[in-house]
């Protein structure tokens, strides 16, 4: 339920675009992010599955998911349980973003492509590419520190 509302609450408030142009990761990692009693806690079940895929290879490409979009959501990236992974990396991936030390940077990319002036250019630049020159990383560093994040994960 904290899930599905959290989706009503962002597209209500405009935290999402009126035209939908968020890719799924967004969408979903932020209604992920809610589901805990307490906003923001992180999941124990999903770090422990997102530990064992990096160290097993398992794990979605990170610009691959981020770069993802299809009008039926995260379920369409595959298989169940690939659509399973999609959910936990896309809840990881606002874990960390929305940790102090890249909030206000992460933000600044929520507001830029829900602007309907940034319309263009966000069709046109790959989400990854666009959310790492957001966050002022590099995509390799960008995801390094993800994947740290995920180890560092209790």
């Amino acid at each position: 339920i904290r899930h599905e509302g959290a989706h009503q609450l962002m597209f209500t408030y405009g935290i999402h675009s009126p035209n939908r142009i968020e890719n799924e990761w967004l969408v979903e990692g932020l209604a992920s992010y809610c589901e805990a009693s307490s906003i923001g806690d992180y999941d124990p079940v999903r770090a422990v599955l997102l530990k064992k895929a990096l160290a097993d290879g398992t794990a979605i490409p990170l610009r691959n998911l981020v770069n993802f979009r299809n009008v039926r959501g995260l379920t369409a990236i595959g298989s169940a349980e690939r659509a399973e992974m999609a959910y936990h990396e896309s809840w990881a991936l606002v874990h960390w973003l929305m940790q102090y030390e890249q909030q206000s940077r992460f933000f600044e990319y929520i507001r830029y492509v829900r602007n309907m002036d940034n319309y263009r250019q966000v069709r046109k630049t790959p989400a990854y590419d666009l959310l790492c020159h957001m966050m002022q990383l590099d995509p390799a560093e960008f995801e390094n520190l993800w994947k740290q994040h995920i180890q560092n994960l209790p």
